[in-house]
């Protein structure tokens, strides 16, 4: 059976540094392939320091959220609308309304006409 890859403190702060500076996952894994038991898989880095990852994800996502309901609590419009957007389901609309506007003779006689029509007269006849 073989033996299960160690867990390598300098690949740990690697990890954890590159998340927290926005580095794509793939690439911290590429930079860490020539360090001491580096895993040279996807699954097993993941198994190894997806703890890591997540711990400084939670973390970032924590101070930015705690920063924004901050901001917006003080009235900052910005940091509202993002909350609004992501946490209560919010999305402005517009409606545009579009309407041809004839002149008051037409309108009258628009009007007339489909009451004739209604009632099963024709206009032209009288």
């Amino acid at each position: 059976m073989a033996q299960k890859l160690p867990k390598n403190p300098n690949i740990t702060r690697r990890v954890r540094e590159g998340i927290k500076g926005g580095v794509a996952v793939t690439q911290i894994f590429k930079s860490c392939l020539n360090m001491a038991n580096a895993p040279q898989s996807y699954t097993t880095f993941y198994k190894l320091y997806r703890e890591d990852m997540d711990e400084v994800k939670f973390d970032i996502d924590r101070q930015v959220g705690k920063t924004v309901i901050s901001q917006a609590m003080s009235g900052d419009f910005k940091s509202q609308e993002l909350y609004l957007r992501s946490r209560a389901g919010w999305a402005p609309s517009s409606h545009v309304q579009e309407q041809e506007v004839g002149t008051e003779e037409e309108e009258n006689e628009s009007a007339v006409s489909s009451f004739m029509a209604a009632l099963g007269k024709d206009t032209e006849e009288e």
